[in-house]
C-alpha cells in the first residue's frame, strides 16, 4: 500500500514540473518567433554632411534584425534623373567607412540590405553638400533679379597698383566713410555659400592714414567687419549663414575701395 502511495505522489510531482516548465517553454518560443518577424532596419549618416571637394565622404551605418550573411550596399543618386546606383559595398553590420570624393554639389545617398537575392532593408536618405571655390564674378554676372551689383562697371576685371603690387579686383567704389556704408552686392535669396573670402584695398592715391573697411551683413547673424590700411591688400574669411546677404564698403575720405572675392559654395551659381 505505501509502495502505491509513493507511485502517486512520484506521479504528481512529476505533472507539477511539467506544468511549470511549459509557460518556460511558450515564453522562449514566442522570444525566438518574434525575433525572427522583427522588421530588419538601416540607418545611414553622414560624419560631417559639408565637406569640402578634395576630401572622401564619410559614412557611418547601423543595422538591426538584419538577416546573417546579408549584404550592405551604399547607392548614391545620379543624373538629372535621379537613378540609384550602388557605389560600394560595406563592411559588416554597422560600422563607418570611406567613400568616393564627389565634385561640387548635393548629393542623396542610402543603404540597402540584401539576402538571398533581394532587399530585406532600406535606409533614410542622407544629404550631402561638396564644396568648392566660386568667383565672386559667378554671382555678380548671374543676370537674374536676386543679384544685384551697385557699381556702374559691375563685375569687370581690372587691376590697380596698391604699394608695390598689382591687385586684381571686381568692384571699384568711392564709398563714405564709417559708419556709413555703400550697399555694393545684394544677394536677395537663399546661398548656396558656406563662407566668403574678401580681398580688398585702398589705391596708392589715398592718403597714407585713411583705411578701407569691408562688411558682410545678414538676417540671422552680426553684421563681420574687417578695416585695412592705405598701402595694402587686406585678406579675410567671414562666415555666410545660408540665407540672403550684402557686402559693404566703407573709405575713411570717400577713397577709391577695390574689391575681390571668392566664395565656398555647393553650387556653381552661389544659389540654391
Amino acid at each position: 500500500m505505501h509502495s502505491v502511495t509513493r507511485l502517486l505522489a512520484a506521479f504528481a510531482a512529476a505533472a507539477v514540473i511539467v506544468g511549470l516548465a511549459a509557460p518556460a517553454a511558450s515564453a522562449a518560443a514566442v522570444s525566438v518567433n518574434t525575433a525572427a518577424t522583427a522588421k530588419p532596419s538601416v540607418a545611414l549618416k553622414f560624419a560631417n554632411a559639408h565637406i569640402s571637394h578634395t576630401s572622401q565622404v564619410t559614412v557611418d551605418w547601423t543595422s538591426k534584425n538584419v538577416p546573417s550573411g546579408s549584404r550592405f550596399e551604399l547607392e548614391r543618386q545620379f543624373g538629372s534623373a535621379h537613378v540609384w546606383k550602388g557605389i560600394q559595398v560595406l563592411p559588416g553590420r554597422s560600422g563607418s567607412a570611406k567613400s568616393a570624393k564627389v565634385q561640387m554639389g548635393r548629393y542623396a545617398y542610402r543603404i540597402q540590405a540584401h539576402h538571398s537575392g533581394r532587399v530585406v532593408a532600406t535606409s533614410n536618405t542622407a544629404t550631402l553638400y561638396s564644396y568648392a571655390s566660386v568667383p565672386l564674378a559667378n554671382l555678380c554676372n548671374e543676370g537674374n533679379s536676386h543679384d544685384q551689383v551697385n557699381d556702374t562697371n559691375g563685375c569687370d576685371t581690372n587691376t590697380v597698383q596698391v604699394g608695390g603690387t598689382v591687385f586684381t579686383y571686381l568692384i571699384q567704389d568711392g564709398p563714405p566713410p564709417p559708419p556709413q556704408y555703400d550697399q555694393d552686392v545684394t544677394v536677395s535669396a537663399r546661398t548656396s555659400c558656406r563662407s566668403i573670402s574678401l580681398q580688398w584695398a585702398l589705391d596708392n592715391n589715398a592718403p597714407t592714414a585713411d583705411s578701407a573697411q569691408v562688411q558682410i551683413v545678414q538676417a540671422s547673424a552680426d553684421p563681420q567687419t574687417a578695416k585695412v590700411a592705405q598701402g595694402r591688400i587686406g585678406s579675410k574669411t567671414m562666415t555666410l549663414d545660408g540665407g540672403p546677404w550684402d557686402l559693404n564698403l566703407s573709405a575713411s575720405n570717400f577713397d577709391n575701395e577695390y574689391v575681390n572675392a571668392s566664395l565656398s559654395c555647393w553650387s556653381a551659381t552661389g544659389l540654391t
